[in-house]
């Protein structure tokens, strides 16, 4: 096991860097996943009230009703009783919406005419909101009013006021399912952490192992194993072996870290899948990262080339197959160039395990076959790879 050991000698004297690496992934990985469990953990929807000032002309009882319902539902801000004032608090976002009550509004309202001067800026969202709250208020009393003519405004504001405060409660669960709002939230947070690890395990593994086997191939180190007693396919197997160690630890390093910080999500099935599937695009990144090594082992500063090599291809899949922007929402152009790179087949997998109920067993063929994709993958590269290599060896190149 010479060659196994010298790997390890080598990966040693190229520990600092190799470290930083993994560090700094590592570092951005961890923050990450807690900024998606602080992020997501909060209320995803809290009703905002808008800013509104408002001129009341009519002092009528519909319109000091309708003050009524402003205060509750948004924040009135007192201003001069002037519509030059009324627009330089518009202008300097003070408010969101100008309210103004012309003279005679509840005679005009009584018999459909009225209409309400509002003003806002474009595009203002707060004051669409308020001024659609608004609408429906009045429709509201407007309806009450054709059907219950002899009811004051103080009685139909009190039946809008309970209309208004209805609400429905909608679950995004199955009924009856076993699945908490937590649990489910981290089986979400699963499948967005292991799409991740894309990035992560292209970039780790093409940068370490690509300037490892650099060193391997390098000319005289070549030459000296051509000359040497050792067979190529024990040399070729060893090397493996060092490679798939290093590997499996970098991959058995995520999965602790995912499983510390979900680790009721890491012991379902889906975990289970999950970490799978990541142990098989662990090893199609190695055989990418013995190809480049290969194609870049004659070429000077190839440390250099490695580096620029794994980012543009570590970031290029992340942006491209949808790591870091969904698959849902990316073109139908873009998914048939992803296909053709393995991180497409990777983050296919997981997206089908998170759509997948707790008894559905139907979509374990396409599973299978997602996963197959990769290792065909990973088996091409390790054969292009070899070819190189091989051609190198039978040429001045060595």
């Amino acid at each position: 096991m010479q060659v196994f050991r010298l790997y390890f000698k080598v990966l040693r004297q190229m520990f600092r860097s190799i470290m930083l690496y993994i560090l700094t992934f590592s570092f951005i990985f961890i923050a990450f996943m807690l900024y998606y469990r602080q992020d997501g953990s909060q209320q995803e929807y809290a009703s905002v009230k808008a800013k509104v000032a408002v001129l009341d002309y009519d002092h009528s009882k519909l319109s000091e009703e309708l003050v009524d319902f402003l205060n509750r539902e948004m924040e009135v801000v007192t201003i001069e009783n002037d519509e030059e004032a009324l627009r330089e608090a518009l202008f300097f976002d003070q408010i969101h919406l100008a309210v103004t009550v012309p003279k005679g509004f509840e005679d005009d309202f009584r018999k459909h005419e009225a209409q309400l001067d509002t003003q806002m800026k474009p595009d203002a969202v707060y004051g669409f909101l308020a001024q659609h709250k608004i609408t429906s208020y009045l429709d509201k009393v407007r309806v009450y009013m054709d059907c219950s003519p002899q009811k004051d405004f103080f009685e139909i504001d009190s039946f809008v006021q309970e209309d208004l405060q209805q609400s429905a409660s909608v679950s995004l669960y199955e009924k009856g399912s076993s699945f908490h709002e937590s649990e489910q939230f981290e089986r979400n947070s699963l499948t967005t952490f292991f799409n991740y690890l894309t990035y992560m395990f292209l970039a780790i593994v093409v940068l370490s192992v690509g300037m490892v086997m650099g060193e391997f191939n390098r000319v005289e180190v070549r030459m000296r194993n051509i000359v040497s007693p050792l067979h190529s396919i024990s040399y070729n197997l060893q090397l493996l072996l060092a490679n798939l160690c290093f590997c499996i630890g970098l991959w058995l390093f995520f999965l602790i870290l995912i499983f510390l910080i979900l680790p009721a999500a890491m012991k379902t099935m889906e975990g289970f899948l999950y970490a799978c599937n990541s142990l098989v695009f662990m090893i199609v990144c190695l055989g990418l990262s013995y190809l480049i090594a290969a194609l870049f082992s004659n070429v000077r500063h190839s440390e250099d080339a490695i580096n620029g090599i794994a980012n543009i291809i570590s970031l290029g899949s992340s942006f491209l197959c949808g790591a870091f922007v969904p698959q849902a929402i990316l073109s139908s152009d873009v998914l048939m160039a992803a296909s053709f790179t393995p991180a497409y087949w990777y983050i296919r997998f997981n997206n089908e395990v998170s759509a997948l109920s707790a008894h559905a067993t139907e979509a374990i063929g396409s599973l299978l076959g997602y996963m197959g994709i990769e290792i065909l993958f990973g088996i091409t590269f390790v054969v292009l790879a070899m070819a190189v290599t091989k051609s190198k060896r039978s040429s001045k190149e060595l």
